[in-house]
């Protein structure tokens, strides 16, 4: 946000907190303090979870508050869960760093940096979405960001990325400063609900305005919805949350698994082999049969994860919770090789659970000269005292090279150190 609408923002937001900050209300809300990997940095609060895993699909609403971002808000998100949400979602929400003294920027971002951060906005939510996903049945349709003032530029940010895990964007009394190269790509997939009053001079309304005409002709779902009061939160606070909420429910972005497929997409085989004469071989694993189980190896579980795919369906897993790093443990699925490329372009989403080292290994059979392997991927810390890598689905590629005389190509997907891995969107092509 601007600096010279954040100093009013936060006074006007501290004023309606300070209002509603007495807890006694929502004392009966469950909620618990948590840390992304024990990270003292990346603190949230989880709101509403049942103790046990729940029969249906949960939806997941990140609480991104507005003023100064910090755990002040606690009972005023408790409110929004209780009064607005209930028990079809559980709710998270991350509190704010103060990276330096005179930080201006209450939710840094990757195109919005603030010196001496070690991440991003972008990342903290993702990483949160990852942990909570491991946990919860979560519906892959049913993760929205609910943000207001200081931190609606960053839930624009997190709407705007490549493969962003959430499908809705709740965002009131903010800004609209799109900073993200590229972002009418991404941002036509998503479904915003812009909440805004035409007397706010804090945020003024014309930047409502703007959202609304920009992201809807970039091709975005887009409501805008006005209230009177100007900047804050006014009037039937929780009923226009509901609302919003359900509207996004309605018109989040067209998932994979949520499209209805053509009678020529019904016709493919299960294994995704493409058409394209340069792919090799494109699986997203709705036939896992075509895979081969490696070696049982101690405190390693081989999954087919059939609900945490990067599209919602079918999904590769290893998982290792023993700290060695051998025998390895892989997923493998071979394909003759009769073509004379000279490089071999690989692709895959990939998703990462306190991983400290996983490999995408090509293997090459060849002719006479027996076994060679490249590796495609790495997933881990690059650095030895590293912390162990999480992040949501996320693309990995390489272009390598091919060598001569072979005759059949391996895809080896490996775990040696402990953590979990999925894999999904798997393309090899020739170049």
């Amino acid at each position: 946000m601007p600096s010279k609408y954040l100093s009013a923002s936060c006074l006007c937001l501290l004023t309606v907190l300070t209002c509603w900050s007495r807890a006694a209300d929502v004392d009966n809300v469950p909620s618990s303090k948590r840390m992304v990997n024990g990270d003292s940095q990346k603190t949230y609060f989880l709101i509403g979870a049942p103790e046990s895993r729940s029969a249906e699909k949960l939806g997941l609403v990140i609480l991104l508050p507005g003023g100064g971002g910090g755990a002040a808000f606690h009972p005023f998100c408790k409110r929004i869960y209780k009064h607005a949400l209930g028990q079809k979602y559980i709710a998270a929400q991350p509190v704010s760093v103060k990276w330096t003294a005179r930080q201006r920027i209450v939710w840094p971002t990757k195109n919005d940096r603030v010196p001496g951060a070690k991440f991003t906005t972008e990342q903290f939510v993702e990483e949160i979405i990852g942990e909570l996903r491991d946990k919860f049945k979560i519906d892959p349709k049913r993760i929205f960001t609910l943000s207001w003032s200081s931190s609606g530029p960053a839930a624009y940010e997190i709407s705007f990325q490549q493969n962003s895990p959430v499908t809705g964007s709740y965002i009131a009394m903010s800004v609209f400063r799109p900073k993200a190269p590229g972002w009418q790509q991404t941002a036509k997939k998503h479904a915003y609900f812009i909440d805004h009053s035409p007397e706010d001079k804090t945020c003024p309304y014309r930047m409502a305005k703007k959202a609304n005409q920009l992201l809807s002709a970039a091709g975005a779902k887009v409501k805008l919805n006005t209230y009177s009061g100007g900047h804050g939160w006014h009037g039937d606070v929780y009923g226009r949350i509901r609302y919003g909420i359900a509207w996004l429910e309605k018109n989040q972005r067209e998932s994979s698994d949520a499209q209805e497929a053509s009678p020529v997409d019904k016709q493919q085989p299960e294994s995704h082999e493409a058409s394209d004469d340069n792919i090799l071989l494109a699986d997203s694993f709705d036939n896992p049969a075509l895979w081969t189980k490696g070696q049982a190896v101690k405190s390693v579980r081989y999954l087919i994860d059939k609900k945490n795919g990067s599209d919602g369906k079918n999904s590769l897993c290893l998982r290792k919770t023993e700290k060695r790093y051998w025998p390895i443990a892989q997923w493998s699925r071979s394909c003759e090789y009769k073509g004379n490329a000279k490089q071999l372009e690989i692709s895959a989403k990939v998703r990462a659970l306190k991983a400290a080292k996983a490999i995408i290994d090509i293997q090459f059979q060849a002719t006479g000269t027996g076994l060679s392997h490249q590796w495609a991927a790495y997933i881990g810390p690059e650095n030895e005292n590293d912390r162990p890598v999480t992040h949501n689905w996320k693309s990995y590629s390489k272009t390598i090279t091919i060598p001569d005389n072979v005759a059949a190509i391996t895809v080896a997907l490996q775990m040696y150190g402990p953590g979990s891995v999925w894999f999904d969107e798997l393309i090899l092509k020739e170049k």
